[in-house]
């Protein structure tokens, strides 16, 4: 990938370069302990910090084999990703910036696998009642559950419990592997360097990543800082949590980037996503890469035919203009990889005269520029505005402070009271308004809660809220299958409940997500742009102390300085991770099922006394307590996600953001203000050395101006 030089563009502010010329000054001024110079130090670790949460995301979609993973390990030059283990799981893999190679592999906490495991067990029990119970951690009953599912051949009326089967065998085969990795909470193992490959066996296996949450890769071959890529898999899954899965992380991504395999194009799983994406107000952040098999592509004219076949379908899915590229993500990893298998080797030079390489990697190159031009305007139009502008507010302090510095060194006599005179007043002014930006942003807290509190409660309100509406035509329309002759009560109970469950799931992925995901970020953006106006003037007090120091020096130098124009101040919404409304419809709690399994138990009774059409009976009257219960369960499920996304995620994003706002304000507020007397004492002891010191802080001046450029974010 092209380096931040490579075109000219910084994607992050120079915070490394502005701490070691921070450190040079401090060493010409044989002063490493000045409280300025030692404020502005940690204002930039503070910076630092909170830009390590800063994240512009790009998704990487498509269905399998479309070459994702592919087109991943040609950014990162190596075979580092492998795919995911399919049905069972799909986790979201996330490649960041770092030093060296690591792997973060998050795992279930104890209390979620468990749960996970027993509502399977739960399943298969209502099967067959000679099905053992288990807990996870006695060895023995592990056994006993193993050999009875290896013993118990799948009957056609079970084999619904496909899925739960495979569960239920992965977690007793990797069990005992997993067990050192398992906590009452969730628990992060790292492998770094050369061992940071072990984390593709935990993904490649069902026994192994069964018991997997999350993974984080850490590379540095991907030199965007600040910028986090995912491979996103599932879109092919049975599973609709997979897809929730991709679907969420879109949705909070400033980029997508869609592969389509040249050789099998759109499928119906493609066309499934795509127009979820659209509903989800995504299309314009998307770039559709068409992955080239040049094995299956001879000429340019069956390529242009291969093209045109997808946009065709891409249209119908509503983009009428798709942004595209075209290039052999395979044939790119093959000439970045530093070692190369003898079939690798020979497959290079095969395609090294190939009709269609050289167009490839034309694409590819400006496939690249475009992605890091929108890297570049993304995170300077959004995550980083307002650190950008802090690190600019300090840049110029520093700047002031330096010319002042070279002032007073090269003055004869200089008249101090008008400048003491000058830092009183700038401090009580300063505190006065330290004083009322508390108070507004106290103030305001309570409004922009209540403006919260207001919007979440229109989405949920039992009567006409989008959420709620949208429930309750679901229940309307759920109709569920008709049992089969010599039907089992309990069997068919068990197979509605995973029935409606899954369709309720996919209901929440196409219905509801929809249009609940751009409403909470609709919340968000309003209630930043609520507090980005509340707070812009106390930043403008600031600049208007810049103002002040400018007119004070060019009274003392005789000398007009010119000032830079001041930047305005954005924060946004912190980096929190949204609460999932998805995850907490699963419906699938132990007691749940159990207690529908007595309930299908109950009607052994009437099948015994064959009674009149109890097939009917049987299939209507759990259609009415099925949805019974379903709105009970519902009604709990709606009420807990509503809390948690008011209280947990808005409420207490806001909160970080009014802390972030004032310690910044604070930091900027303090790097205005100078001590005068430790100050005056420094500059005594340097006046004897000003012949060469002033050369010398004109040419770190020089080398710091040169920092402004990178300091632009526009």
């Amino acid at each position: 990938m092209p380096d931040d030089s490579s075109l000219g563009i910084a994607l992050f502010p120079p915070l490394a370069e502005t701490r070691s010329q921070l450190e040079k000054l401090a060493e010409l001024l044989q002063w490493k302990d000045a409280p300025q110079l030692r404020h502005w130090q940690e204002a930039l670790q503070h910076a630092e910090d909170r830009l390590q949460q800063a994240k512009v995301r790009i998704a990487v979609l498509g269905a399998v084999k479309s070459g994702k993973s592919t087109l991943l390990n040609a950014v990162l030059g190596a075979d580092r990703l492998r795919r995911g283990a399919g049905i069972l799981t799909s986790i979201v893999t996330r490649i960041q910036l770092g030093k060296i190679s690591r792997a973060h592999l998050r795992f279930k906490s104890k209390s979620l696998l468990d749960r996970q495991f027993q509502a399977a067990l739960a399943f298969l029990q209502s099967s067959d009642s000679s099905l053992p119970s288990c807990k996870l951690d006695q060895a023995s009953e592990r056994q006993s559950l193993l050999h009875w599912l290896d013993e118990q051949p799948a009957e056609e009326d079970t084999s619904h419990f496909s899925e739960e089967r495979a569960f239920l065998r992965a977690c007793l085969v990797g069990y005992s592997e997993a067990i050192g990795y398992l906590n009452n909470s969730t628990q992060v193992r790292t492998w770094s360097g050369e061992e940071s490959c072990h984390h593709q066996a935990w993904v490649e296996q069902d026994s192994r990543a069964v018991f997997l949450e999350d993974l984080l890769l850490e590379e540095p071959g991907w030199t965007w800082q600040g910028t986090e890529i995912a491979d996103c898999q599932g879109i092919d899954s049975p599973n609709p949590l997979h897809l929730v899965q991709v679907q969420e992380y879109a949705s909070r991504s400033n980029l997508l980037i869609y592969v389509i395999s040249s050789r099998i194009g759109i499928r119906q799983a493609d066309i499934h996503l795509l127009r979820n994406l659209y509903q989800l107000g995504l299309a314009d952040q998307i770039i559709f890469v068409i992955n080239l098999d040049l094995n299956e592509h001879e000429e340019q004219a069956d390529v242009d035919r291969i093209t045109e076949h997808i946009l065709r379908d891409l249209r119908r899915c509503g983009w009428q203009q798709p942004h595209y590229f075209m290039f052999s993500a395979l044939h790119l990893l093959l000439q970045r990889k530093l070692e190369l298998t003898t079939r690798e080797q020979k497959q290079l030079e095969f395609w090294q005269d190939h009709p269609v390489s050289q167009m490839s990697a034309n694409a590819w190159k400006t496939f690249q520029e475009e992605l890091h031009m929108r890297l570049a305007h993304q995170q300077s139009q959004t995550l980083l505005a307002g650190e950008w502008r802090h690190c600019q507010r300090l840049h110029r302090q520093v700047s002031e402070f330096v010319e002042r510095l070279q002032i007073t060194l090269s003055a004869e006599t200089l008249d101090w009271e008008e400048w003491q005179s000058e830092l009183q007043h700038r401090q009580r002014y300063l505190n006065y308004h330290e004083q009322n930006l508390r108070y507004t942003l106290k103030g305001g807290e309570q409004q922009w809660k209540q403006h919260i509190d207001y919007g979440v409660r229109a989405l949920f309100e039992r009567q006409g809220g989008k959420v709620w509406s949208s429930l309750d035509r679901f229940l309307r329309q759920l109709e569920l299958t008709q049992p089969k002759d010599n039907f089992s009560p309990n069997i068919q109970s068990m197979l509605w409940v995973q029935e409606a469950r899954e369709k309720l799931l996919r209901w929440v992925v196409d219905e509801i997500n929809v249009s609940l995901l751009p409403e909470i970020a609709r919340l968000c953006s309003e209630i930043t742009m609520l507090i980005n106006q509340a707070v812009e003037p106390f930043f403008e007090v600031l600049d208007e102390l810049q103002h002040r120091e400018y007119k004070l020096q060019s009274k003392l130098q005789n000398d007009l300085v010119s000032s830079s124009e001041n930047p305005k101040v954005y924060w946004q919404f912190p980096e929190i991770e949204p609460i999932s409304f998805t995850t907490t419809m699963a419906f699938q709690t132990p007691e749940q099922l159990r207690s529908w399994l007595l309930y299908g138990q109950s009607w052994f009774r009437t099948l015994w006394r064959k009674e009149r059409n109890p097939q009917m009976d049987f299939h209507q009257q759990s259609q009415r307590e099925l949805e019974r219960q379903l709105r009970e369960n519902l009604d709990f499920d709606v009420l807990n996600y509503r809390e948690n996304l008011k209280y947990r995620y808005l409420w207490s994003g806001t909160e970080q953001l009014l802390e972030t706002i004032l310690v910044c304000w604070q930091e900027a507020a303090r790097g205005c203000q100078a001590d005068l007397g430790s100050l005056l004492e420094q500059l005594e002891k340097l006046r004897s050395e000003r012949k060469q010191l002033i050369p010398l802080l004109a040419q770190w001046q020089n080398n710091w101006g040169k920092l402004v450029v990178r300091l632009s974010p526009e």
